[in-house]
């Protein structure tokens, strides 16, 4: 699992079958020690930069979420 809560903020990972309760942050501020997540993590921000630039050319997404199945999902985890 890799969590960043903002474009900004270093990445958190974690190794969800070894470390089900996530304890573990794999990644130490930007230093992501192992090679693979290393390469996902260039990955993800190359991702992030993609989508900020057309953040700025277009404006902020949307998001429409509205499958009840989905939000109550979503509530459950505390992102509604």
């Amino acid at each position: 699992k890799v969590m960043s809560e903002n474009y900004n903020d270093d990445y958190i990972i974690f190794d969800r079958e070894a470390d089900p309760e996530e304890t573990v942050n794999l990644a130490d501020g930007d230093t992501v020690s192992d090679p693979e997540l290393r390469e996902v993590a260039h990955l993800l921000d190359e991702k992030r930069e993609a989508m900020w630039e057309l953040s700025e050319e277009f404006g902020p997404p949307e998001w429409s979420v509205t499958d009840e199945h989905y939000q109550e999902e979503l509530r459950s985890l505390g992102y509604l």
